[in-house]
């Protein structure tokens, strides 16, 4: 299921699965440090296999995401607990040339960005809604779906 960013250069056709939501144990602190206290050093390995209604990671089924009018995945909601949350977005692009390409990363929390299995970048964006950007270069991509 290929798709072509829109005409702004955004992303907006993803397959994604429910946050995965996990008590937090560890210690007090401001926003910023306990988001970086929650994020996992090792790095898992990539999605795989993602369609629509088979499982996915923590076993719940991928869906496709309708952003409406945003140019975002927007996961978020109010939890009564201090909560650890982790999501996981795939897509299928077309690339219109060989070559490589210049793109930006960005989230709101951790985020790690696979291209066909490997692991290109690791976002460490921890500012509640205020995205933060890393700049990558897709590199080798050949025309047609990457």
């Amino acid at each position: 299921m290929p798709f072509k960013p829109d005409a702004t250069g955004y992303i907006r056709h993803w397959l994604v699965i429910p946050e995965h939501t996990a008590p937090y144990a560890g210690e007090p602190g401001t926003d910023p440090e306990l988001r970086l206290r929650i994020i996992d050093p090792v790095i898992g390995p990539a999605p795989k296999n993602a369609a629509i209604g088979t499982d996915g990671p923590y076993d719940e089924p991928w869906k496709f995401y309708d952003p409406g009018q945003n140019i975002f995945v927007e996961q978020s909601g109010f939890w009564h607990n201090l909560s650890v949350l982790n999501t996981y977005g795939v897509t299928h692009l077309i690339a219109p040339a060989d070559g490589s390409y210049k793109a930006r990363f960005w989230s709101c929390g951790a985020g790690d960005l696979w291209i066909d299995g490997s692991h290109v970048t690791r976002n460490m964006g921890v500012r509640y809604m205020y995205p933060d950007p890393v700049d990558v270069t897709l590199d080798y991509l050949a025309p047609g779906v990457c």
